[in-house]
């Protein structure tokens, strides 16, 4: 089986169905030359979701090269009955995303109740402990190991800064603003609630793979 190389074009977050109809009569056809394509990129195990047992990677290294992973069985029940309440415990988590903002306690730095974004950045390279969400707020206290769940090469964390961001267009100059969704449902902490809920997701899910059991392969 030949490898396939996956090709999306952003068009942004936030657009209206006519919006979305306008940007591909624009477009006119794939093959149109302002259509800039990027490639998704998977990680080097060559999964979308970087979550898996290293152990596992070490032993098969070479087969793995070849086939498709194999799943081993779980001798010990209690150790399966581990993973199955890990699984739903995940499962309840991710589901339910948005509504974990007050579960891990990191620091809301607020000057003025100014809730909205242009684009959130860290203070420098190096520094991930702290988040300018704009500059009235600024997040700090982010353990590193948050950073640690990753999502098709990028923590979750760093999704959220790059998608929740004021962006123009460069086709249709059509400006997508992300603090719109926010004023349309009078909810104007949502972006900071949901940033702070992916902070607190992305460190129990870390939590839960890192306390699995170990696989004997």
């Amino acid at each position: 089986m030949s490898k396939a190389t996956i090709y999306y074009h952003d068009i942004g977050d936030y657009l209206s169905r006519e919006d979305k109809l306008e940007i591909l009569h624009k477009m006119g056809s794939i093959e149109n030359p302002a259509m800039q394509w990027e490639i998704l990129h998977h990680n080097k195990h060559n999964d979308w979701i970087n979550q898996r047992n290293e152990g596992f990677n070490e032993q098969f290294a070479s087969d793995l090269k070849k086939q498709l992973p194999r799943i081993p069985l779980l001798d010990d029940s209690v150790d399966f009955w581990k993973y199955v309440k890990a699984g739903r415990e995940l499962a309840d988590l991710h589901l339910h995303y948005e509504d974990h903002a007050d579960e891990f306690p990191v620091t809301v730095e607020l000057g003025t109740a100014n809730y909205e974004v242009t684009k959130m950045r860290f203070p420098s390279k190096g520094d991930k402990s702290r988040i300018i969400y704009n500059p009235f707020i600024t997040i700090s206290d982010i353990p590193a190991e948050a950073y640690e769940y990753v999502v098709n090469g990028k923590s979750a964390i760093e999704w959220v800064m790059e998608r929740y961001q004021v962006t123009t267009n460069k086709d249709s100059g059509i400006v997508n603003d992300p603090n719109d969704w926010a004023r349309e449902h009078n909810q104007p902490r949502y972006i900071l609630d949901l940033l702070r809920s992916v902070i607190a997701i992305s460190l129990r899910t870390v939590e839960i793979v890192k306390n699995l059991p170990k696989v004997k392969l």
